[in-house]
């Protein structure tokens, strides 16, 4: 009965993980629509500042359209640039950052769990370590 249980928990394992690397494949974002900035929202969702990194779609075309990350208040973003797809932002003081299709989804992710209201030292730590190129 272990063994099958054992066997079981595998399989789900690889299948989950399968799934995860198809999904990564499959993310449309087709580079020459990716568009980003720095935008400061303290009005209408009250989430400070954050990197929107934009997709623009055809009418009617489905998928993403928008993408909001949020970083530390007290960075100060020197320059962002869009090349082939990849999201640069160049930092005054904390370094260079890239955020692209691989890595996209595991930045929001650790960012927004357990809520997206964290302190600077937390999310500055998420920044480096899942997109940190320079420092």
């Amino acid at each position: 009965m272990k063994y099958f249980v054992a066997t079981a928990v595998i399989a789900i394992l690889i299948s989950c993980s399968n799934e995860a690397n198809h999904l990564s494949r499959d993310f449309d974002w087709r580079a020459d629509d990716i568009t980003a900035s720095i935008v400061r929202d303290d009005q209408s969702l009250n989430i400070g500042t954050y990197l929107n990194v934009a997709h623009k779609r055809a009418p009617g075309e489905a998928g993403w359209q928008n993408k909001v990350i949020n970083i530390p208040e007290s960075w100060m973003v020197g320059e962002i640039s869009v090349v082939d797809g990849i999201v640069r932002l160049e930092t005054e003081s904390s370094g260079i950052f890239e955020v692209s299709r691989n890595n996209i989804g595991e930045l929001m992710y650790e960012i927004l769990d357990g809520g997206g209201d964290k302190p600077d030292y937390v999310l500055q730590e998420i920044w480096f370590r899942l997109a940190a190129i320079a420092s």
